[in-house]
């Protein structure tokens, strides 16, 4: 979990190697990382993460929905060292 530690939320890069996905092995990460949020965050929060689309879904049991909302970002080229 990643954020500006007030109201901001953001869970990052959970991955389940294929040989133990549907295990309960997400479920039960997820579940930890929302109790988390739920004890630490205050009311009305912004909580977000990225899903690939087989995994929306999934997100949905824990009440993420997809919104109108506008996200940006941009992808940084990797550096190369000089020389």
């Amino acid at each position: 979990i990643v954020g500006d530690g007030a109201i901001y939320y953001y869970i990052q890069d959970i991955v389940v190697a294929p040989a133990y996905q549907k295990r309960g092995v997400g479920t039960a990460i997820l579940t930890q990382l929302c109790d988390y949020i739920r004890r630490e965050a205050p009311p009305q929060s912004f909580i977000g993460l990225f899903s690939v689309p087989d995994a929306i879904n999934f997100y949905r049991k824990f009440t993420f929905e997809q919104r109108d909302l506008v996200g940006l970002f941009t992808v940084r080229e990797i550096m190369v060292p000089a020389g």
